[in-house]
């Protein structure tokens, strides 16, 4: 009779387990479909339309997104099927092979990618405040700068974990079904620098928006309530950011506390955080730079929007921001 009941109960928890995985995958999915094909349209059209050659700083935010998009990508297909018994001898066959170390790589190399990137975006607009000429000649030497040294440093704190054994475990659930689970076979402190470049990052960069909202206020009180200045995306980028930076903090305590707790706490947890970090930026932009909206889709230059810009009384010098 306790054999029955326990067996009964591990039933239950599997199949609830099997179900909140299906849920957890439906919006992963959802959001997904509804983010990235305005998203990806967003950046084909500022690569294609002849407008928009001399916007590096567009430019910069589709590397940003093209970064995002495959985080989640790597994400969809390193974690969440991991659980669902139509694919189990997919994983069974891709955790003898080098492919899951490959995703390891790439996922983490993304997340750094997008980070550098992201603080690249956020410095860009507080050097424009304070710089506007310089930064206006320098345009693409600083597009050209961010892009290597984005790249450079992604490679170098993601390259050891070729070296850290990640692969999937073969684990059996309460109901004897089989399913695996992302483990690393020996040095998973090669994880480390990418960890630490990733929250750092998001921790410089929340304090490069928050001083770049406090400074566009200090504008706007020296030149008066009845100028043209408009700080919403930069307040789009600081509430972004913020929101970045927590479900990165909340996505790295899981993992630290993942090898003391329930294996589907990271199954479940870890990849709606990643899907909601991956598809947020987009639409914290669309949603606060209406003029970026309208410019994409008219396909008209930026300096051309009498609205984007920051007219300052003294010597007429303007500012694009979006």
């Amino acid at each position: 009779m306790t054999n029955s009941s326990e067996s009964n109960d591990g039933y239950q928890q599997t199949e609830l387990l099997y179900r909140l995985d299906q849920a957890n995958t439906a919006i992963m999915i959802a959001a997904g479909v509804i983010t990235f094909p305005p998203a990806l349209f967003t950046y084909f059209r500022v690569l294609t339309v002849p407008d928009f050659k001399n916007e590096f700083l567009l430019k910069l935010f589709v590397l940003n997104g093209i970064a995002n998009f495959l985080i989640y990508i790597i994400n969809v297909i390193e974690m969440q099927f991991i659980n669902w018994p139509s694919t189990y001898y997919i994983y069974k066959w891709l955790r003898d092979t080098p492919i899951p170390l490959f995703f390891r790589f790439m996922q983490d190399f993304s997340y750094s990618l997008m980070w550098q990137t992201t603080f690249f975006i956020s410095l860009n607009r507080y050097l424009c405040i304070q710089y506007v000429r310089v930064m206006k000649r320098n345009a693409l030497k600083y597009f050209t700068f961010s892009c290597s040294v984005s790249f450079v440093i992604a490679t170098v704190v993601a390259f050891p974990l070729f070296f850290c054994g990640f692969t999937y475990k073969e684990i059996e659930l309460e109901d004897g079904q089989l399913a695996h689970y992302p483990t690393y076979k020996s040095k998973q402190y090669l994880e480390i620098p990418a960890t630490y470049h990733q929250n750092f990052t998001s921790f410089v960069t929340l304090i490069v928006n928050i001083l770049i909202v406090i400074k566009f206020n200090e504008l706007r009180q020296d030149i008066g309530e009845n100028s043209k200045m408009k700080g919403k995306p930069e307040h789009g980028l600081l509430i972004s950011s913020i929101l970045m930076f927590l479900i990165h903090l909340l996505q790295t305590i899981l993992l630290i506390i993942h090898p003391f707790a329930p294996h589907f706490l990271l199954t479940l947890c870890i990849p709606l955080l990643i899907t909601l970090a991956t598809t947020v930026p987009f639409w914290t932009l669309i949603g606060f730079a209406h003029s970026l909206r309208r410019t994409i889709l008219n396909g008209t230059p930026l300096h051309n929007r009498r609205e984007m810009t920051v007219t300052f009384s003294a010597n007429v010098t303007n500012v694009s921001t979006f």
